[in-house]
Parts: structure tokens; sequence; C-alpha cells
């Protein structure tokens, strides 16, 4: 390279001064652009808050979030509204909806997460309403939260086992955060019971294998919401939404 320049500068020198000034025109140019590249910084990437709690605190944004929440952590919701201002322990929440305390323990955390709950260290982990959800509903806070809860058919309990079997609602439910960190690869599994016929809907490019999905999200603010529909052999479909935001790497 040293070279080249050497036999370069003596070719420079001979020239005349109209291709020296052309020559020194481009040098600069080209100069100002590479510092330019360098040193300016890139604009902030703003997004849209999309309308979507908890962004946006209205009772419409509420509500559309609740109806994109699975139906595992609507019945969380219902049992944490339940017990009031006081509370309800990681333990007995277990017990209660028939899962394990580390499935409690991560669900909550994503529904902490949106800002639905709240998460007090006592003697064990302890799950309240948010403060923010009770402002918002004010006084009637538990009876109009109660009723976006209401997503499932009454107990068949008492209905003849034949009519049981097929009024059976169909379940299905997609497991995986709410919040994905930018260049890394979160997954998400499709869970329902049953021989189903199933299909995934999305926006963004997406890996599947079987019954799961890998995303992956390039900057902070991006969404993505995860659809997935699920058909029994009778024709009855049942479909389940989870929205998912890219963060900022900590």
């Amino acid at each position: 390279m040293i070279e080249s320049l050497q036999k370069l500068v003596p070719w420079l020198i001979g020239l005349s001064v109209v291709p020296k000034l052309l020559f020194s025109l481009a040098l600069v140019l080209l100069t100002g652009f590479l510092l330019a590249v360098i040193w300016i910084s890139s604009p902030a990437i703003t997004t849209a808050s999309n309308n979507l709690w908890p962004q946006e605190k209205t009772f419409s944004t509420l509500g559309r979030l609740i109806d994109r929440t699975s139906v595992t952590n609507r019945r969380l919701l219902a049992l944490i509204l339940g017990a009031g201002r006081d509370g309800i322990y990681a333990g007995d929440l277990a017990e209660q909806v028939a899962v394990s305390r580390d499935e409690v323990v991560y669900r909550a955390k994503e529904l902490a997460s949106l800002d639905l709950i709240e998460i007090v260290e006592l003697t064990d982990k302890n799950y309240r309403i948010a403060e923010s959800v009770r402002e918002l509903l004010g006084s009637s806070n538990r009876r109009v939260l109660e009723a976006l809860l209401q997503s499932e058919e009454k107990p068949l309990e008492d209905q003849p086992s034949s009519s049981l079997l097929s009024s059976k609602q169909l379940f299905a439910e997609i497991v995986g955060t709410s919040t994905v960190i930018v260049g890394k690869r979160a997954i998400y599994h499709a869970e329902f019971e049953g021989d189903l016929e199933f299909k995934w809907h999305y926006t963004q490019p997406v890996k599947l294998t079987d019954r799961n999905v890998f995303v992956e999200l390039g900057y902070p603010g991006q969404t993505e919401t995860l659809t997935l529909r699920v058909k029994s052999r009778d024709g009855r479909t049942y479909s389940t939404s989870k929205m998912i935001t890219a963060v900022a790497p900590p």
C-alpha cells in the first residue's frame, strides 16, 4: 500500500489545475461523508403505544389486554381479585389453580410486567391486584374486573356425561414471556388437550418447530402478536393471542 501511494503522489503532482481541484473536491466530500456516518448518531426509534395497556391506561385498553390473556392467567387474576387487598400467597394460588408453584411464580411475573398485579415479598410471594387497575375502575373495581375476567362457561358437573363430553370447552394457551430482549430468541409453546388441528398466525418472520415458535425482534418497542387457533374434529374452534414487546438489553 505504501508503495502504491509513493507512485500515486508524483502522478497527482503532475496533473493540471482542474484535475487537481476535482480530485481534491472528491476527497473532501468522501471524508465529510465518512465523518458524518461516524459522528452523527442515528435517530432514536420511537414507537406508538398501539393503544395498549399499560402504556395507555384506559378501560378499553385493559379490556383488550384481558381479552388477549390466556385462560390460566385469567384464572389467576380472578383468584387474586377474590383475595382482596390482603392478597394471596403463591402456594395457595398454585393449589387452587392446580399447577406447580414454579408455574404460578412464572405467570405472576408476566402479569406484574403488564401492571395487572403487584408482588409483595412477605413470608412468601404475595399477589394483589395492581393499584393502577383499582384506581382506573374506582369503587366498582371488583365487579367490573370480574365481568372482564368472565370467559368460561358455567360448571357442567350436573349435566349428563354424554352432554358434558359434547359441550366440553376447547382450551388452548400460548406459554411464554410477554417481553423479549432485542437480539435474543424467545420460545413460545402451544398448549392444548387432545388431538386438535392447530395453526399459528403472526406478522413478523418466526421459526416454527411443531408446537413451538421462536421469535426474535430487532429494536426496542417492536411488537409481535402471536395467535394460536385450534380446531376439534366436530368443527369447533378456539383462538388465543399473546402480544410480545421487544425491550433493550439490560
